[in-house]
């Protein structure tokens, strides 16, 4: 992706989740995707570290649409703040 796509990219994020729409759904997938809550939320399942790891990739989604939308974050293609830079 191009410099300049990315950008773009960036910027309709935060178009979108700015919007009175985007900021509902956003709130919606804050609430599915552990903003608040530990992802270790279910002590006693056989499968814990199974939920863990499904949970942990929900939050990754809702950590990446912030990223995008922060005017600071991912300045460049590849670059994430949730990964240690990678």
């Amino acid at each position: 992706m191009t410099p300049d796509k990315y950008k773009q990219l960036k910027k309709d994020y935060m178009d979108l989740f700015n919007s009175p729409l985007g900021k509902k759904i956003l709130l919606d997938i804050e609430n599915h995707c552990y903003k608040r809550d530990t992802t270790d939320n279910d002590l006693l399942s056989p499968n814990r570290v199974n939920v863990i790891i499904l949970n942990e990739g929900k939050r990754q989604v809702l950590l990446h649409i912030e990223t995008m939308m922060s005017p600071e974050g991912m300045e460049t293609q590849g670059a994430s703040n949730t990964e240690g830079g990678k």
